[in-house]
C-alpha cells in the first residue's frame, strides 16, 4: 500500500520528508484503528466512531504507541523463536513488551477518557 502511495509520486525525483511522514502516519493510524476492537466503548459509541473523533495530535500519541507495543511483540517473537524462551535476551524482551503494552493501555484509558469528555460536552475537534 504505501509502495502504491510512493508509486504514485513517479513524476518527483524523491518524496520529501515530509510527504514520507504523513503517508507513514496514515497507515499507522489505520493499523491502530484495525485494531481497535478490544478498545472499549465509550458512551455508546463503538472505539472505530470515538476514534475518528479525536484531535489529529492525540491520534498520532496512539498511533505511535500503538506501533511500539506492536513492534515490542514481535521482537518478543523474534527472540523466543532465535534464543529460546529461557534467555536473557528473551526475557529483556519480555520486559519491554510488557511496558510498551501497558503504555498502550495507559493511552487508550486516557483517550477514552478524552472522548467521553468531548461526547458529554458535545464538541468534536
Amino acid at each position: 500500500m504505501i509502495r502504491d502511495e510512493l508509486e504514485r509520486k513517479e513524476g518527483e525525483a524523491s518524496v520529501d520528508r515530509k510527504t514520507m511522514l504523513s503517508i507513514i502516519g496514515r497507515h499507522a493510524w489505520q493499523h491502530a484503528l484495525d485494531n481497535s476492537s478490544t478498545f472499549p466503548d465509550v458512551l455508546s459509541f463503538k472505539p472505530s466512531e470515538w476514534l475518528e473523533m479525536l484531535p489529529h495530535d492525540m491520534r498520532n500519541t496512539l498511533s505511535v504507541v500503538h506501533q511500539n507495543a506492536m513492534t515490542a511483540a514481535l521482537r518478543l517473537e523474534m527472540c523466543i523463536a532465535k534464543h529460546g524462551k529461557g534467555s536473557a535476551k528473551t526475557a529483556e524482551a519480555g520486559t519491554k513488551t510488557a511496558q510498551e503494552q501497558r503504555t498502550l493501555d495507559d493511552t487508550i484509558s486516557l483517550m477514552a477518557r478524552i472522548a467521553e469528555t468531548m461526547l458529554s460536552a458535545g464538541t468534536r475537534q
